[in-house]
């Protein structure tokens, strides 16, 4: 797999709501978030734990061969009218802090 960065997905949904949700690539962010302890907001992790907080899905690298397929996704289960409509990406820029 070539190198890819995890992005944020700013998404409007058909139904009018915004949601975000990433888009896990294989660079220092989603390594980081694959050896996280969900339940862990200590150290390091204390800015995963609020970051995941505003988060509501997580894609994984390959779910999308490019970003033109995320237009009419829908992972919001039970909600109607949730097909992704419009989006727009940015990378993220994870830190890692030991405090």
């Amino acid at each position: 797999m070539a190198n890819q960065k995890s992005k944020l997905i700013y998404a409007e949904l058909k139904n009018g709501r915004a949601y975000t949700y990433v888009w896990l690539g294989n660079d220092t962010f989603a390594k980081e978030f694959a050896e996280w302890d969900h339940d862990s907001s200590e150290g390091k992790w204390k800015d995963m734990y609020g970051f995941d907080e505003k988060i509501s899905y997580y894609f994984d690298a390959d779910e999308f061969k490019d970003e033109s397929e995320i237009i009419g996704t829908d992972v919001e289960d039970g909600l109607e009218d949730a097909e992704i409509v419009d989006y727009e990406l940015e990378d993220i820029n994870w830190e890692i802090s030991d405090d």
